[in-house]
């Protein structure tokens, strides 16, 4: 494919421009139209200044249930031991030093989890051998479903998850016994 602007050389970089969310414009560029059009730095494509800037561009987000105030005081947090703010991490995308994710923590896990959709690893579980993994899965996940119904205070679902996990729980020990015959 050639470059949508030149016509000349062939098109390396697919541009999307968007405007409240929506792409207005798609184009396949050159690397020289690419940066003649600020698309690119000067110099070509960086793989870090990229992740730099999409790193930034996730903490740029405004998040509307945060208040004003959370946002200052955010902006003024600061390492104790290499002395990095969070303003200059969202304007470089970079932490200081390993005692930055300490510091910025709050800010950290709600932006890991607007990244990665979870703020803990859960990892991949083998198709022929994760079958306990996944069970033990799905029990955490029934366990964390009726701490919530108690604390919503939602007891008729509260009781039927109880009634799940003590069911799952007999078929599990009941396996237990089986196997060793």
């Amino acid at each position: 494919m050639m470059c949508q602007r030149c016509g000349r050389r062939p098109a390396r970089y697919h541009v999307n421009r968007t405007v409240n969310g929506e792409v207005v414009q798609e184009m396949d560029l050159c690397e020289q139209c690419a940066t003649e059009t600020g698309q690119l730095p000067e110099g070509g494509w960086d793989p870090h200044a990229a992740l730099q800037l999409w790193l930034t561009g996730m903490l740029g987000v405004p998040q509307s249930a945060v208040t004003e105030k959370a946002q200052a005081a955010a902006a003024t947090a600061s390492c104790p031991k290499c002395g990095t703010t969070y303003a200059q991490f969202a304007r470089s995308g970079l932490l200081g030093c390993p005692e930055c994710y300490q510091a910025f923590q709050p800010q950290m896990s709600s932006l890991i989890r607007r990244i990665h959709g979870a703020s803990h690893h859960e990892g991949k579980t083998p198709v022929r051998t994760g079958t306990g993994i996944r069970k033990r899965h799905a029990m955490e996940e029934l366990r964390r479903q009726l701490a919530e119904a108690i604390s919503t205070e939602a007891f008729e679902r509260a009781a039927e998850l109880r009634d799940r996990i003590r069911a799952e729980e007999s078929v599990a020990s009941a396996g237990e016994g089986g196997e060793g015959r």
